[in-house]
């Protein structure tokens, strides 16, 4: 008898006794009738199948086994949590009409594994249900083919692991609590366990994004995946010696023979040979397993692990390998194997491990206790996988990732110094020429273009922040219309000047949420923008704000020229840009709706664009949860800056001559005494015979630096009547922090506008009024 036929054996002779298991899905597979569908009955079910069902539904990490053709879905408890309200009509469907957008992509993937291909799809997008929400997820997807006993594929399994894996909930460490538990009646438990542990380890490095895989290792790996298949195969058996010894039956081996279990087995016994090929496997795979009993104390290593670390079992078992941890890893790797241990729970830790040649390699090892028949807790078994090239791509990443953080905020520093003279050079010559009308139009077009790359600029630092999670929300209770009003400001030149129609329709009550107002005003604001470039002159636009029960709703919809169905759903992805003639070049960079997409999630909405097509317009609804009770909460205030000040004594320091004199000229033509320095000694020189009122001060400046400058002030007895601001191409949030860490007052980025110099003066006029030197 081979050995898928096995299984009928060491289950009830019912009809459905074949399929173990009291979980929510072995109870739904059972009650399910499946005799109108391309399964036929339960009890028809052939023996591959039987054996992959019982095996998905035992599992505690995702698995979806795809029968047929028409890839129909059987899937265990861990995968019902993807379905959501959907479960359980997705049961016995097919997965193109369960997934739509996940089909596409996977299709491929999918046939291959029905030729006998072992497939990995990273990064699949997916639509799960989650708190009664569709949300978009990413997910990784491992899939096998599943063979009958003439080698025929009727079906693959996919084993399926959320992108954000390490965050607490993730599906992808779920498997892990099935460990927890005691196993059912078999001598050889400690087996299942490590199956799980290694099915668990290698899920998590093949669909790791961050451990980059060589071919070599990939096979490898995979190989593990396919004994361990194998693995299950065997442990069946022992289940099934275990089952028949209590009812005193016979149990058929893997070489034909019958056995009564009534025996008692030895090495020479064909259950000793079993055990042993079992162990002969182990010692095959490429990870380092071992086992410790209930003292803590290992008391075996497969043979991987002995190659790995040169030593013999008993000078391993002498506790000698420990002296094989890296000593800086040691103490912390002690600890959390202790506290697992004495907790009886899982664990997982990374550490370096000295080779037998010397070299110390990273490896990942993750860690379950281990029962005995009646629940006794036996000790631990464990699994560990080399995983250095993945660690050392890793941190080449977070190298490469901090370097292009260091490249941006450089080139946003060099971008907005030639911004910030043309953008005064302009003011300069409103206040000469206001009445010439194509001076006028002039200066418009070329301001306009200048706040479009200085928003640009901005955008692609946020956008790089946001996807690194290295941005926060100052949340506050905000009145949405007065942030409406923000963005119009904002946005009504570039409606004007394309001669485009705006309609605003909010509601007349006061409308409240919890949000960040500067990026509540940056996502209208981007909306907007988006609305305006991609619809022709004269083009509608309309911004509409509907309260829907506990939500806010805000859409902006256009005429313009729509949205092509193949870019609909990457439309929020970053650098995504429709295909387009010459005169869409004004399209931006493609991050403006990512941009937008991750500050809505951040607070707690969702956003959907819809679009019939190429010329039918498109629409953008943004849905924000709703501030139920405003009786209790008060409005911050909104200071509103004074306008009128004195004339002032202002130095401005700039190692960028025009951008220094562009300024000077400004401010003196607006009734200021103003004197330039172009370095930090010089600026200190002319701080002790000028005797400033402001300080605007450039931090990249050459030699000594403007935080340097900053620091040499803090015991100048000038200091206490002077307001020092930074004036410089640095914006990011740590570039604020340390400014006023060194002593700045304020922090403006270039180009400043007006209004923002401005509030500068007026803050120094009601400071510290008019000298008498002026």
């Amino acid at each position: 008898m081979n050995n898928m036929a096995r299984l009928d054996q060491e289950t009830e002779h019912t009809p459905t006794g074949w399929l173990r298991g009291d979980g929510e899905m072995a109870t739904c597979i059972r009650s399910k009738d499946w005799s109108e569908t391309p399964f036929g009955p339960l009890e028809s079910w052939p023996h591959n199948l039987r054996i992959t069902v019982n095996f998905c539904v035992g599992c505690n990490f995702p698995l979806v086994i795809l029968w047929g053709p028409n890839h129909l879905q059987i899937y265990n408890d861990a995968y019902r949590q993807m379905c959501g309200s959907n479960h359980p009509r997705f049961l016995g469907e097919e997965f193109s009409e369960c997934w739509p957008s996940a089909w596409p992509t996977l299709r491929e993937s999918f046939s291959r594994a029905l030729q006998g291909e072992t497939c990995f799809v990273p990064d699949q997008q997916i639509a799960v249900e989650r708190d009664g929400r569709q949300v978009s997820a990413f997910y990784h997807y491992s899939c096998s083919p599943l063979p009958d006993e003439s080698g025929t594929i009727n079906g693959i399994i996919c084993s399926t692991v959320e992108r954000e894996h390490q965050a607490k909930n993730s599906p992808a460490l779920q498997e892990e609590a099935a460990l927890n538990q005691p196993p059912q009646t078999n001598p050889s438990a400690e087996f299942r366990s490590l199956i799980a542990l290694l099915v668990g380890s290698l899920e998590k490095t093949l669909a790791d994004p961050d451990h980059t895989l060589t071919l070599a290792h990939r096979d490898r790996l995979e190989l593990v995946y396919a004994n361990s298949l194998r693995l299950l195969d065997l442990t069946n058996t022992f289940f099934q010696f275990a089952q028949a010894k209590s009812m005193g039956q016979t149990a058929t081996f893997p070489s034909g023979e019958s056995v009564p279990l009534t025996t008692d087995f030895s090495r020479d016994s064909t259950a000793g040979q079993a055990e042993d090929r079992f162990r002969r496997l182990v010692d095959t795979t490429p990870a380092l397993i071992w086992m410790s009993g209930p003292d803590k104390k290992t008391i075996w290593f497969n043979k991987t692990w002995l190659d790995f670390i040169g030593l013999s079992m008993d000078a391993a078992l002498s506790n000698c390998w420990t002296k094989n941890i890296h000593p800086d890893d040691f103490a912390a790797a002690e600890e959390i194997y202790l506290s697992a241990f004495n907790a009886r729970k899982n664990y997982s830790m990374e550490y370096r491990l000295r080779r037998h040649d010397g070299i110390y390699r990273w490896v990942l090892e993750n860690g379950a206790p281990s029962y005995a028949p009646d629940g006794t807790f036996i000790g631990y078994i464990g699994s560990c996988v080399d995983f250095t090239e993945q660690k050392n791509h890793e941190a080449a990443l977070k190298d490469a990732d901090l370097r292009k953080d260091e490249f941006l905020a450089m080139l946003a520093h060099e971008l907005r110094n030639p911004l910030a003279p043309i953008r005064t050079a302009l003011e300069v010559l409103e206040r000469y020429s206001p009445s010439i009308p194509l001076l006028a139009n002039s200066r418009a077009i070329i301001i306009r273009q200048v706040e479009h790359l200085s928003h640009l600029v901005d955008d692609l630092l946020d956008v790089s922040r946001i996807t690194s999670g290295r941005i926060s929300l100052k949340l506050d209770r905000v009145e949405l219309s007065s942030v409406i009003n923000q963005a119009l400001e904002a946005c009504r030149p570039f409606i004007h000047a394309k001669h485009q129609e705006l309609t605003v329709t909010i509601p007349a009550a006061p409308v409240y949420l919890t949000a960040d107002p500067i990026r509540l005003v940056q996502i209208i604001t981007n909306l907007l923008s988006n609305a305006s470039k991609f619809s022709n002159n004269g083009g509608k636009i309309q911004l509409t704000v509907e309260v829907h029960k506990d939500t806010v709703r805000l859409k902006v919809k256009d005429d313009g020229i729509g949205i092509p169905a193949g870019i609909l759903p990457r439309v929020f992805d970053l650098f995504t840009q429709a295909p387009g003639s010459l005169d869409r070049s004004q399209g931006g960079l493609g991050i403006g709706l990512t941009l937008v997409k991750k500050l809505v999630e951040l607070h707690g909405g969702t956003i959907k664009a819809s679009s019939e097509g190429n010329k039918a317009g498109s629409e953008f609804l943004v849905v924000f949860p709703l501030i139920k009770s405003t009786s209790r909460m008060k409005n911050t205030p909104t200071p509103e800056p004074s306008h009128v000040s004195s004339p002032r004594k202002i130095l401005v320091v700039d190692d960028k001559v025009d951008g220094a004199k562009s300024l000077a000229m400004l401010l003196t033509m607006q009734g200021h005494q103003v004197q330039t320095a172009h370095d930090g000694p010089t600026a200190l020189q002319t701080i002790k015979t000028f005797h400033p009122d402001i300080v605007l001060l450039d931090i990249g400046l050459p030699g000594m630096s403007g935080y340097e400058v900053a620091a040499q002030l803090q015991d100048d007895p000038e200091r206490e009547n002077m307001l020092l601001v930074a004036l410089t191409g640095y914006g990011q949030p740590e570039d604020r922090l340390r400014s006023s860490e060194a002593g700045f007052d304020s922090h403006l980025v270039k180009p400043a506008s007006p209004q923002a110099l401005a509030s500068i003066i007026a803050l120094s006029s009601q400071k510290h009024p008019a000298k008498d030197t002026i």
